[in-house]
């Protein structure tokens, strides 16, 4: 079976358990402008009592004020620290509501060893390799490339975000094929990470991907768990998990309001439990802590799916579920 936990140590003396299911904060998508204004300080602000096991930041947010000082943010067990590149690229993550053009804003590798340097020591914190989006190589470069820098910060972990090769290619396929046959090369990561956009373009061959990633690390005995960038919705989320992914963030917890097992409009969600006059504010608020809540129910069924099983474990969603765990076995998955 390729869906598992695991508990993962830190440098610092905590560990964590998997699956972690991470909520995340960007400042692509959301209002900055100004302390008084800004809606991303805005969710921040109020969210900060219901985070407890993880968050994911942009290091570029920090360094350009759009997110409050490490000392003001929320501090759960461990916190992940983006490296910027999907903040300054024009690329979206699939549940995007909107897309505006990417911001002109100087960023660099050395920017962020410069915010990584400047992460307060006493708050455990895992950091994301440099993601250019105007610079593209070769996977056994790229490695080489996150190790170097990774090795900087070994009070922390490392998480290495694999990329396409080249500004054309679409998806992480020639990477994988490369991984398949040099899996090795993935040894020095405590963490090996993968943007949901950049597995595929349907979800079939995304899970297939995810698949390839997993048993090619398996088959040399490297732990490290696969940390899907942007997935943090409960049903992607959950088929990921079963192919083999164990690290899930996203934004759709602030986008959407989670229903039965799925992301629903969060305005209509609004109107449907609260009333005609409710503030947008107060429907926000509300759908944030019902979705941390039921991203802690989810995470729980995930566990007991790993002890039974059985699809059962799972409360929504079971007949897709069932067949993409079908797909799996066909894929040799389990």
């Amino acid at each position: 079976m390729l869906a598992r936990t695991a508990y993962v140590n830190h440098p610092s003396g905590i560990s964590f358990e998997t699956p972690l299911l991470v909520p995340s904060f960007s400042s692509k998508g959301f209002r900055t402008a100004g302390k008084s204004k800004s809606e991303l300080r805005f969710l921040v602000d109020y969210s900060r009592e219901f985070i407890e096991e993880s968050v994911l930041v942009s290091a570029l947010d920090l360094a350009y004020g759009f997110l409050p000082k490490p000392k003001e943010l929320p501090h759960p067990s461990v916190t992940f620290i983006d490296s910027g590149g999907y903040e300054v690229s024009d690329d979206h993550d699939l549940p995007s509501v909107y897309r505006f053009p990417a911001p002109n804003l100087d960023w660099t590798q050395e920017k962020l060893e410069e915010q990584y340097s400047k992460w307060p020591k006493q708050y455990p914190a895992i950091f994301v390799s440099f993601d250019s989006p105007k610079q593209r190589s070769k996977i056994g470069r790229q490695a080489k490339q996150a190790a170097d820098l990774l090795h900087k910060f070994p009070h922390q972990l490392g998480d290495f975000l694999i990329k396409p090769e080249s500004a054309s290619a679409s998806s992480i396929e020639s990477c994988l094929e490369k991984i398949h046959a040099q899996p090795e090369i993935l040894a020095p990561f405590s963490i090996v990470g993968v943007t949901e956009k950049d597995l595929g373009d349907r979800f079939s061959a995304r899970l297939k991907n995810v698949v390839k990633l997993r048993k090619a690390l398996d088959r040399v005995g490297v732990h490290a768990p696969i940390h899907v960038f942007g997935s943090l919705d409960p049903l992607s989320s959950c088929l990921y998990f079963l192919a083999g992914a164990e690290i899930f963030d996203g934004l759709t917890w602030l986008r959407y309001r989670y229903d039965r097992g799925v992301s629903t409009y969060l305005m209509s969600h609004g109107l449907l439990t609260l009333d005609l006059e409710a503030r947008d504010q107060n429907v926000i608020a509300q759908a944030i802590a019902k979705n941390l809540s039921d991203l802690r129910d989810l995470k729980f069924q995930m566990k007991n799916y790993c002890r039974t099983g059985d699809i059962e474990s799972f409360r929504f969603n079971r007949e897709i579920l069932t067949k993409a765990r079908d797909m799996i076995r066909n894929e040799g998955g389990e």
